[in-house]
């Protein structure tokens, strides 16, 4: 609902074939050389792999971890998210079924080590983390915060770390994460303040047509939702907000 062409999950270039003249259809031939390392499995590593073992290459995926899926798979275990598996299950079985792709997992790699495996290729795709300074659209550079209260991101809590007490998400995303990780709060007991900029709790998902019903569930749940403000300090015991 963002009056913009179709986009679709799985398929990046939907919408773009004849305007950009992306075809997923017709792969490039392969070239001279035979054989990539793709480091990552998250669903840009699995996609990567996809593509070139079907364009005759032999491809070894280093996973640093012991799953693969990477974002998608962590996200998928949180609240209303399980749908989202999928990304990773198809691909997932797709590449099982080709001879000339090996998984590795527990293979955290240095640049020498990529190096000294001597691979003709490499495809980089090894996502990225969460920041805890606060930068994003409200600051642009780091927050006020005072060094010895802990600061948890959403990688934090996809860890496993468990939050009890009164707990303040400052969500600067206006996505889907600061509902659902204030849903998996709440869930576990804690009590969540939510503090949002934006005069939505998760204020994107008004195009997908669910910010509504975001909303009513995490009211019902007990989470205080604190709109058009900003966090501006963190101190030891408190935080300072603004107007937004």
């Amino acid at each position: 609902m963002t009056m913009l062409i179709s986009r679709c999950t799985q398929n990046p270039i939907f919408m773009e074939e004849w305007r950009k003249g992306w075809h997923p259809e017709i792969m490039n031939k392969k070239g001279d050389s035979s054989n990539v390392l793709v480091v990552g499995s998250g669903p840009a590593g699995l996609e990567a792999a996809w593509a070139l073992c079907r364009r005759g290459y032999d491809v070894a995926i280093a996973e640093a971890g012991t799953e693969l899926g990477g974002r998608v798979a962590r996200e998928s275990k949180l609240p209303g998210l399980s749908a989202w598996g999928r990304v990773k299950d198809n691909r997932e079985y797709q590449l099982s079924q080709r001879a000339n792709v090996e998984t590795y997992f527990d293979s955290n790699l240095s640049a020498d080590d990529i190096m000294e495996f001597g691979f003709e290729n490499v495809a980089l795709a090894t996502g990225a983390t969460w920041r805890r300074d606060g930068v994003s659209r409200q600051h642009v550079v780091r927050m006020t915060i005072n060094p010895e209260m802990k600061i948890y991101t959403p990688d934090d809590l996809m860890d496993g770390t468990v939050l009890s007490g009164n707990v303040v998400i400052y969500d600067d995303d206006h996505y889907y994460m600061g509902g659902v990780l204030a849903e998996l709060l709440a869930q576990n007991g804690a009590k969540v303040t939510l503090i949002t900029p934006s005069a939505f709790v998760s204020d994107w998902t008004n195009n997908t047509l669910e910010q509504a019903s975001i909303h009513a569930r995490l009211a019902r749940m007990g989470v205080d939702i604190v709109l058009n403000r900003g966090v501006t300090e963190i101190d030891t015991d408190h935080v300072v907000s603004n107007c937004a």
